[in-house]
């Protein structure tokens, strides 16, 4: 059906578009490839009614030949029927029929055996290889061609009718197919050997099991007893006028979408909801902010240790480290080798600040987070790569961040105030002195003036207090300048902190908008798939028709939901 294509198209465009991005697991991506993706519909080519496509399955030395030998007909025995070799399966097909290109590792192992039997025109019979061989490739090539059978003439002796193998493919597949059990070669069976299968089957989910007993073994003559080779015929002929190809292709899409729903809930579970994003974007920042209070705090002596290295304990560093910062060529190139920290020695100091001990931490805090998301069933693979690359740069973010904190703050050190007060000492160093020495020097022209008269000049006295007069004009303005001059190692450490704030901050928004963004791209998804959902709800609701006795017969009506797959012992 072209519909169910399309919407396993759709499926599958999705889940590879999520498992491309990081959200889904190999478990997410094998639990799809787990959906039954080949149908009956399959083998023939599209534009054309199909036959309905038979298949015989059991054990070896059960018979399966010998029936489908004696269903097909005299006109199939003349074109030589033969028993496939083990390594084969053998379609019998009218020759009306337009088989399609079969998959490449069906094609290998096929071989196709055309027929003119117009009575069989509706029925593809499909002989496949024994179920309990040896050989693992043709237990695994039985299995392969479950997916496109539309009934299973499921063939048992009287004594091996409880064969474990069978039974699992029951179990495991009851509810993708019909079914039409025959216990074969029945001159050596038990009436109580019937009913017994009839109650196994009954507990299974066959309410009126199709079962028959026969006598058909390799073609020869009919041994004398019972038998109830006519019922199978008719069966067959039933489900044919009952429409039972339609029904059965039902069935198995079905059984089809049912996987492909349970798929697609699965992976669309690992995207979250509105409400699990809404405490995601109001938790990771609170969390990533202890996290970086952390490395704040484990960092404060290595950044008080590059302060003290970049200030470089020299008395009298201070205005030259400055003027530096600030450009001033004359004073840069006034100081001595020895006293000065070239400003290309401060991006390795400053380097050294982000070493492995708050990588460590910052790998933690993305731990945390990978052990959250797979407590709530979901993939880390997508939030483990985004927060690893921020990881990555954080090393030359913070380098950078401080390096610039260090210079602003050697560019203006110290607060306002103190950076104020610093100007008017500065000033008044210059202003207090040159107002002394003003008065002193009215003072002496004064005195000159008085002595030329009196003749009683200045004396040693007035000079000793005029000096000292300048001086303190000079010296007391020249120590509160001193006092106002803030610590190098202190301006330095305070830069490195912002610079190491300023850093943090930034890694958190850039956590918290990958945060939004992939907020927004998981529920853009879900979307999405929710849509897909839909349709195969839509596409899941039963046709309401009527369904024939011997189609309702041949269907399991408590299907049971089996978590493993089958797989060959």
């Amino acid at each position: 059906m072209l519909e169910y294509a399309d919407l396993l198209e759709r499926s599958r465009a999705w889940i590879e578009r999520l498992a491309a991005g990081g959200w889904l697991s190999d478990a997410h991506q094998a639990r799809f490839a787990e959906v039954e993706q080949r149908t009956p519909g399959d083998l023939f080519s599209a534009g054309q009614a199909r036959p309905l496509v038979v298949a015989f399955f059991g054990g070896t030395g059960v018979g399966k030949s010998s029936l489908l030998n004696r269903l097909a007909g005299a006109p199939l025995a003349r074109v030589g029927v033969q028993r496939p070799t083990s390594r084969e399966v053998t379609l019998y097909v009218h020759e009306s029929a337009a088989l399609a290109t079969l998959p490449g590792s069906l094609v290998e192992c096929v071989r196709v055996q055309r027929h003119r039997d117009d009575r069989r025109r509706g029925v593809c019979w499909v002989d496949a290889p024994d179920i309990d061989s040896a050989e693992l490739k043709n237990r695994e090539l039985a299995l392969a061609w479950l997916p496109h059978v539309d009934l299973v003439v499921y063939v048992v002796s009287p004594e091996r009718y409880r064969d474990d193998v069978g039974w699992r493919i029951v179990k495991q597949r009851g509810h993708r197919h019909g079914w039409l059990f025959v216990i074969n070669r029945w001159d050596e069976g038990d009436a109580r050997q019937a009913e017994d299968l009839k109650a196994i089957l009954r507990a299974a989910g066959f309410e009126n099991p199709l079962l028959f007993c026969t006598n058909c073994e390799r073609g020869e003559s009919l041994p004398p007893g019972p038998d109830q080779f006519a019922q199978v015929e008719a069966s067959i002929d039933s489900l044919l006028r009952e429409h039972g190809l339609r029904e059965l292709e039902r069935l198995g899409f079905a059984a089809r979408l049912a996987d492909l729903r349970e798929a697609m809930q699965e992976a669309k579970r690992s995207l979250g909801d509105e409400a699990t994003w809404q405490n995601r974007r109001a938790a990771w920042p609170t969390r990533w902010q202890q996290t970086a209070r952390t490395i704040r705090e484990g960092l404060t002596w290595p950044i008080s240790d590059a302060a003290a290295r970049i200030a470089g304990r020299e008395r009298g560093s201070f205005d030259r480290i400055v003027a530096a910062v600030q450009g001033n060529s004359a004073a840069s190139t006034a100081v001595a080798p020895a006293e000065t920290v070239a400003c290309d020695d401060w991006t390795a100091r400053v380097r050294g600040v982000w070493d492995a001990w708050p990588s460590g931490v910052f790998s933690e805090f993305i731990d945390e987070i990978e052990i959250e998301l797979r407590k709530e069933g979901e993939h880390p693979a997508h939030w483990r790569a985004t927060f690893e690359a921020v990881l990555a740069d954080a090393p030359q973010l913070v380098a950078a961040r401080l390096e610039a904190g260090l210079r602003t703050a050697l560019a203006q050190p110290g607060t306002r105030i103190q950076r104020l007060g610093r100007r008017i000492a500065a000033f008044l160093t210059v202003m207090l002195p040159g107002l002394a020495m003003i008065w002193v020097a009215s003072r002496v022209v004064m005195g000159y003036q008085q002595a030329a008269s009196s003749g009683s000049y200045l004396d040693t006295n007035f000079a000793i207090h005029s000096l000292l007069l300048v001086g303190l004009a000079w010296v007391l303005p020249l120590a509160g300048e001193r006092m106002l001059r803030p610590s190098l190692t202190q301006t330095a450490a305070a830069g490195l902190l912002r610079g190491l704030d300023g850093a943090l901050e930034t890694i958190g928004q850039r956590l918290a908008d990958a945060t939004r963004s992939a907020a927004a791209a998981a529920l853009e998804a879900r979307a999405e798939g929710d849509a897909i959902l839909h349709d195969i709800a839509a596409y899941e609701r039963p046709s309401g028709d009527a369904v024939g006795p011997t189609v309702s017969r041949a269907l399991r009506k408590r299907p049971e939901r089996v978590a493993a797959r089958v797989e060959p012992p």
